[in-house]
């Protein structure tokens, strides 16, 4: 207001603002004015005055207070003036905590944008209220090359966090995404085009209606416009009421995860219909415990660590989960080529399903080329389940693994840790089994070499054929092995 009171300004004329808003000290900044120009009116860039305008000055970098948001003004204020910021420059500095309306839809970065600072911006929905996605706090719409760091997201319930759609080329890091419908959500556009090259480091996810971190791709075809290649490090979710890390909807490619922590969340990973990906040093703890899960009725999976379906070339490196791992596969969509070393679970749960009726796994190919090495199995083992679809275990590798547990009862012979009744071409060797005991039986290369059985409740190890029916072509070898009980039951095979 002061500067536009000056009467007769001369073209060029040069002037320092103290503040945007009267005696809040922030927000100013050197302005010239351009004589008979009628350039548009841009909040905090071009101000009209009498005959001409007046023009902030380039700056190498933009605080949001340039542009009318303060820590003092309401959610709407703000929005209005983050809207005029995000749209009008690239380099952009929040060192505050602003209150924001995110179904004003304040925040769209641009091509080679930056938003950094340590501020945090709060949204006028807490997490009591109900969650419906409609608001998005930050938007990346067919943006290259953006970078996030040191920045807060709070209160969005009604909305996404970061919603990038069609992005290359970004970097988040050290950004906390606290209660929201979605953390960030990563996928195609309208045009079907994904995102490629993202790396999220040192992300704190908390309190998310339903997702994490959201990995799609729905509906697109073309290779080169999938999603892929994502990388997350060092981050950390808590309290996601549905899952913490998903890669579902559409093929999802080249995904990595890696030295984070899952705690208190209903779902730690889900991965489905997703290729070629890496979890390495991810830990999970009290998972589905959180006393304040809100039910989420159209996601389906509860208290699982890891749930996989429909996906292939999975690795799973130092990993330990205080539950169990899931995987599934349906019809056409097979899994094959799984490795997991060092890992620690309850179980392992192999299920299939057919998308019609009395479809069978007649190439025995349903589940293959898996290999566990130096695991830790403290509950089950590995269970199968029997549902709509005659599924075998192809190529098994079980090696160095340490297995504490078994299905069943204690003390009536029946606990079970490895129960392999269908598989094809299996080695199971410098295994030991406390507590528990082995059934195998299929076709096939099956071997069970240098491992050791002890404190069984009933026979330690027994051969079947298929099915428990006489098997065909078989290759049984047994060598090396230490058994605490000396019943080997070799029927049918």
């Amino acid at each position: 207001a002061a500067m536009l009171a000056i009467k007769n300004p001369r073209n060029g004329m040069r002037v320092f603002v103290k503040s945007y808003y009267d005696g809040l000290g922030v927000g100013g900044g050197w302005f010239y004015f351009v004589k008979g120009s009628t350039e548009a009116l841009i909040q905090g860039l071009v101000v009209q005055g009498k005959g001409g305008v007046w023009k902030r000055e380039t700056k190498p970098f933009y605080l949001v207070e340039d542009f009318g948001c303060h820590e003092s003004k309401d959610a709407n204020i703000n929005a209005i003036a983050l809207k005029a910021c995000f749209d009008n420059v690239k380099n952009i500095v929040a060192t505050k905590t602003y209150s924001v309306e995110i179904l004003n839809d304040p925040m769209s970065m641009t091509n080679g944008s930056i938003l950094t600072g340590g501020g945090t911006f709060i949204g006028t929905a807490p997490d009591d209220r109900n969650a419906d996605g409609r608001g998005v706090m930050l938007r990346l719409s067919d943006v290259n090359n953006v970078k996030i760091y040191d920045i807060k997201f709070k209160n969005g319930y009604m909305g996404i966090g970061i919603f990038a759609t069609n992005t290359h080329g970004l970097t988040i890091d050290n950004v906390t995404v606290d209660g929201f419908t979605y953390g960030i959500w990563l996928g195609e556009s309208t045009a079907l085009k994904g995102c490629t090259n993202v790396r999220l480091n040192n992300i704190k996810i908390k309190n998310t209606r339903y997702w994490g971190i959201y990995i799609r791709c729905l509906n697109v075809d073309i290779k080169e416009d999938m999603t892929y290649d994502v990388v997350c490090s060092n981050s950390y979710f808590y309290n996601c009421h549905g899952a913490g890390f998903v890669c579902s909807e559409g093929l999802v490619n080249n995904v990595v995860l890696e030295n984070s922590f899952f705690e208190d969340c209903n779902v730690g990973m889900h991965f489905e219909s997703t290729n070629h990906y890496r979890v390495v040093n991810v830990t999970t703890r009290n998972t589905a415990k959180k006393p304040t899960h809100v039910n989420s009725p159209e996601y389906p999976f509860k208290a699982i660590p890891v749930y996989q379906a429909f996906s292939s070339d999975a690795e799973f490196i130092n990993c330990n989960f205080d539950k169990h791992i899931y995987i599934g596969c349906v019809g056409e969509c097979k899994a094959w080529n799984y490795k997991y070393t060092n890992v620690t679970c309850s179980y392992v749960v192999f299920e299939a399903w057919a998308m019609t009726t009395g479809a069978s796994d007649t190439n025995k190919d349903y589940f293959k080329n898996f290999v566990f090495d130096k695991c830790t199995f403290t509950g089950l083992g590995f269970f199968y389940q029997d549902n709509a679809v005659n599924h075998w275990l192809r190529d098994f590798k079980i090696t160095n693994c340490m297995f504490l547990d078994g299905e069943g009862k204690p003390n009536t012979g029946e606990r079970i840790a490895m129960n392999f009744r269908k598989c094809v071409d299996t080695v199971v060797s410098d295994n030991t089994f406390k507590n528990t005991s082995v059934v195998l039986g299929g076709t096939g290369a099956i071997k069970f070499n240098d491992n050791i059985v002890v404190n069984t409740d009933g026979r330690s190890l027994q051969f079947t054929g298929p099915g428990y029916q006489v098997g065909s072509g078989g290759y049984l070898e047994v060598v090396g092995n230490i058994f605490e009980k000396d019943y080997l039951c070799a029927r049918y095979f």
